[in-house]
């Protein structure tokens, strides 16, 4: 499953990515792009797609976005950056704290904004309990 992953999964990721500026909580493209980022992580073959990753994140996080799709996405990077993969992301300290982390943890009034906004102190905790994000961008 490595090899396949390896082979395809950056063709796949990127027909995934296309069109994330209209994902919302329950389509089809931001489930596909869940599942491939999982299985890449799981497989070892995440680590040359991560800033592509990161990008779809980024965009997706926006505070404008559905909390419901911003809150699985969270729960994914957490995910993300428990397991195997969080070295990769260390490369990208400074933009997964600024792009990803940081603006979701932002205070906002509401319960859904509530849980958005620990999902976003989970994942950065986690990012920082692992050792994967560098130093020096704290």
């Amino acid at each position: 499953l490595q090899a396949l992953y390896g082979d395809h999964a950056g063709a796949l990721l990127a027909e995934a990515i296309s069109n994330a500026e209209r994902w919302t909580a329950d389509s089809a493209e931001a489930a596909l792009f869940v599942a491939l980022v999982e299985g890449c992580a799981a497989h070892g073959a995440l680590a040359p797609h991560v800033p592509a990753v990161v990008d779809a994140l980024a965009g997706a996080l926006d505070a404008e976005r559905e909390p419901a799709l911003r809150l699985s996405l969270l729960r994914l990077l957490e995910r993300l950056l428990a397991g195997t993969a969080a070295p990769a992301f260390g490369e990208m300290s400074a933009r997964v704290l600024r792009d990803l982390c940081l603006p979701s943890a932002t205070w906002a009034v509401g319960r859904s904004a509530a849980a958005v906004r620990y999902a976003a102190v989970a994942a950065l905790a986690r990012f920082v309990a692992t050792g994967a994000c560098k130093p020096d961008v704290l």
